[in-house]
């Protein structure tokens, strides 16, 4: 089976569900505060769920384990859905439904890999109110991408995956033929960032070596990924966004230590509510909830005033220590 057979086997969604979920976030008011609101989920499905299929966690993708029924790996997987979705050879299921329990089961076992939700990426854009342009130096799974459509808001994305190139070229076709979209599929750290014009930079970088895209470039340790990708990008990011911009960006806790100390004071840190994947999907086995939560990471903001600098020699500056 293909890529985009299994994603549809998992997920159905037909063009016209994909679009009203577009125009669900379009509609979305910027006042919504972000929660766990869906608005835009299918859109984003639509276009990157058989993407996010074939992305590695713990060194295995869903993929490729279930197109490999002789691997451990698949018969493994197999064993713990049985358990845990109490199903068998004779459950009257359908092949659709076991193959879901099994992309479930899988999350639990290996790890989800997730988009952030488009509500959430439009409620950042609503508080720092970007009107020249978005850069985002990840931009993965289109989240950010749509929102900024959207919104009307001139967007300008950089992604190593150049797999993903057809899906941004037909978000813009199916939802929005007239935004103004710029993708450039190549490592940020090479990218000459002043010949675009921005005041906003927000991105969720990948996160190290959990995760491993098509395409990505391979860093032995955290520490190189600091070194190589992380401080380099975000200097050029900062030193050519535009005085009065913001920069936000959705980081773990110890991304966010490695460059703190290279930025001036934090303006301001934005809580982003996260599902218990446990609780939602491998126990209850329902549809991500759309309710309230404790769980939450954060995005965190700069305000660029007085073009203040980007110090890589300060103390502290891509130190993990």
């Amino acid at each position: 089976m293909s890529a985009e057979e299994i994603a549809q086997r998992i997920r159905p969604i037909t063009e016209e569900r994909a679009i009203e979920s577009y125009k669900e976030l379009k509609d979305l008011p910027c006042k919504s505060r972000p929660d766990l609101l869906r608005q835009g989920a299918k859109a984003i499905d639509y276009l990157t769920f058989k993407h996010r299929l074939a992305t590695k966690t713990k060194r295995r993708s869903f993929l490729e384990t279930i197109r490999n029924k002789s691997s451990k790996d698949y018969k493994y997987l197999l064993g713990k859905t049985r358990k845990y979705r109490k199903w068998d050879s004779s459950n009257p299921k359908s092949r659709d439904a076991k193959l879901a329990d099994m992309y479930t089961t899988f999350q639990l076992l290996f790890g989800s890999v997730n988009t952030m939700r488009a509500s959430y990426a439009k409620y950042i854009y609503c508080l720092v109110k970007p009107k020249i342009g978005i850069l985002d130096p990840s931009a993965g799974w289109t989240a950010r991408a749509m929102a900024a459509m959207s919104m009307g808001i001139p967007y300008i994305g950089i992604d190593t995956n150049k797999s993903l190139k057809p899906a941004y070229e037909k978000m813009v076709k199916t939802y929005e033929p007239k935004a103004d979209v710029t993708m450039i599929f190549k490592p940020s750290e090479s990218v000459d960032f002043s010949k675009y014009k921005y005041d906003c930079i927000f991105t969720s970088t990948a996160y190290s070596n959990l995760e491993v895209y098509e395409h990505m470039p391979a860093y032995k340790d955290d520490q190189d990924f600091i070194t190589k990708f992380f401080i380099p990008t975000f200097k050029k990011a900062w030193t050519h966004l535009q005085n009065g911009g913001y920069m936000c960006l959705n980081v773990p806790e110890w991304m966010y230590n490695t460059i703190k100390g290279c930025l001036p004071k934090l303006y301001k840190k934005v809580k982003y509510p996260i599902m218990d994947r446990h609780a939602t999907q491998a126990v209850r086995g329902n549809a991500l909830d759309v309710g309230k939560t404790t769980k939450h990471e954060y995005t965190y903001v700069w305000h660029k005033v007085r073009n203040t600098a980007f110090d890589e020699d300060a103390k502290g500056c891509g130190s993990m220590s």
